[in-house]
């Protein structure tokens, strides 16, 4: 493999591996990077062979649909909330709902649930992941809504929906908050 810009000098490049490491469920023992929280970032491990950085880093190139020129040139991917958000847009299909995604991605950081007729009234993916069963089939309809695309915000990874009424984010978002409410005003409960 011959690069323009050498992938092993940047920090972008172990950043890309890990969200691909992450993102596609690689498990931790076959994993080639690290998070290091002193540098708030994430590095590839000790020892870790090039020849396997490289080959992985082809893998996430693939997975995000770009060369690693584009890739390293990109300032989307400046900090990795691009990344993540370009790599899940790429995992999208058409048929791609709401619930098929909610607990194969986890939360990377801050990310947003938005409709595409409202997106000023964006709501917290966390606040979904919480949902009981009988909460699952009362917001089926929400939990059906299409997932049209994936992309960096300006505060957070935006999860862009469609095909369902806006109103139904709307009613989630209202009810989490009544729910939440309803638990400060309890108090603890034992001790």
């Amino acid at each position: 493999m011959t690069y323009t810009i050498d992938p092993m000098t940047s920090y972008k490049t172990a950043q890309l591996v890990a969200t691909y490491e992450e993102l596609y469920h690689v498990p931790e023992s076959e994993r080639t990077t690290y998070y290091f929280g002193d540098l708030g970032l994430h590095v590839f491990k000790y020892g870790a062979p090039k020849d396997t950085v490289l080959t992985v880093y082809e893998k996430a190139l693939t997975a995000v649909r770009l060369d690693n020129d584009t890739f390293q040139q990109s300032e989307d991917f400046i900090y990795r909330g691009g990344i993540i958000a370009r790599m899940q847009d790429c995992m999208l299909d058409e048929d791609t709902r709401l619930r098929d995604v909610l607990d194969g991605w986890g939360t990377h950081g801050p990310t947003v649930l938005i409709h595409e007729d409202a997106p000023d009234c964006p709501c917290p993916l966390e606040h979904l992941t919480a949902l009981t069963p009988y909460g699952r089939e009362d917001f089926a309809a929400l939990l059906d809504a299409r997932v049209r695309e994936v992309r960096c915000g300006t505060d957070a990874i935006e999860v862009v929906l469609s095909g369902a009424a806006p109103e139904e984010l709307v009613r989630f978002s209202n009810a989490y908050d009544a729910f939440m409410e309803a638990e400060r005003a309890m108090g603890p409960v034992m001790g």
